[in-house]
C-alpha cells in the first residue's frame, strides 16, 4: 500500500521542523575571537604591565571583553621567543608580536596608562590618562584609538608614596577604566567610538 499524499506531506513537514530546530543552535553560535591585551609602555611616563594602576585598568577591560565572549590572552600567554626584548615594549613592539600570530590571535588591544602626580608644599594631587589602540591583521595602523579624558584630580596626603600612592591612583582610575572597556568593545565590533573618547 503506497503512502498517501497527506501522509507524505506530514512526514516532510515533520522532517523540516526537526531540521530547523537542529540548525538553530548552530546558526546562533559564533566563533570566539582571541584578543591580545598588552601594555604600551613606550610613551614617556607610561606604566609597565606590572604596575598596579595598569593592572586595575587591564582587569576591567579584560572582564568586559570576556563578558562579551571574547577569549583574552596577555603577554604571559605568548611563547618567550616571540616576546619583545625591550623592558618597556611599545605598541609597535606588540604589533610585531601580533602579526607573528603565535598563538593565533584575531585582534590586539594596547593600553597606555600615564600616572600624573603633582607635589607641592600646598597640596599633592594625582590624575591619570588612559588610551587604547585596537589593531586587526592587515593594517599597520590602529583601526581605532580611544582617548579617555584625564581623571579628576585626587588629593594626596603629604608623604604618600609607594603603596599609599598606588592605592589612591587605583581607586581613582576605576570609573575611567570602565569607560575605556566599553569603548574598546565598540571598537572591536566595528562600531563608532563615542565622540568624546575618539583619539586623534
Amino acid at each position: 500500500m503506497g503512502i498517501t499524499a497527506a501522509r507524505l506531506r506530514r512526514s516532510f513537514l515533520r522532517a523540516l521542523a526537526i531540521g530547523v530546530l537542529t540548525a538553530v543552535p548552530f546558526a546562533g553560535t559564533a566563533v570566539a575571537e582571541t584578543i591580545l591585551v598588552a601594555a604600551d609602555a613606550g610613551a614617556r611616563g607610561a606604566s609597565v604591565a606590572g604596575n598596579k594602576v595598569y593592572r586595575t585598568v587591564a582587569a576591567e577591560v579584560i572582564a568586559q571583553l570576556e563578558k562579551a565572549r571574547y577569549t583574552v590572552i596577555e603577554p604571559e600567554g605568548i611563547p618567550n621567543q616571540y616576546l619583545p626584548r625591550r623592558r618597556r615594549p611599545s605598541a609597535e613592539d606588540w604589533v610585531h608580536v601580533f602579526n607573528r600570530n603565535v598563538p593565533k590571535m584575531d585582534g590586539l588591544v594596547t593600553i597606555t596608562v600615564v600616572n600624573r602626580v603633582i607635589r607641592s608644599t600646598a597640596a599633592n594631587v594625582s590624575s591619570i590618562d588612559l588610551m587604547a589602540e585596537i589593531y586587526r591583521h592587515g593594517s599597520k595602523k590602529p583601526i581605532a584609538v580611544i582617548d579617555i579624558p584625564s581623571t579628576e584630580d585626587a588629593p594626596m596626603k603629604q608623604g604618600c608614596f609607594g603603596p599609599c600612592m598606588m592605592r589612591i591612583l587605583s581607586e581613582n582610575v576605576a570609573g575611567a577604566a570602565k569607560k575605556l572597556g566599553k569603548q574598546v568593545l565598540r571598537g572591536l565590533k566595528g562600531q563608532k567610538i563615542e565622540k568624546q573618547y575618539r583619539g586623534k
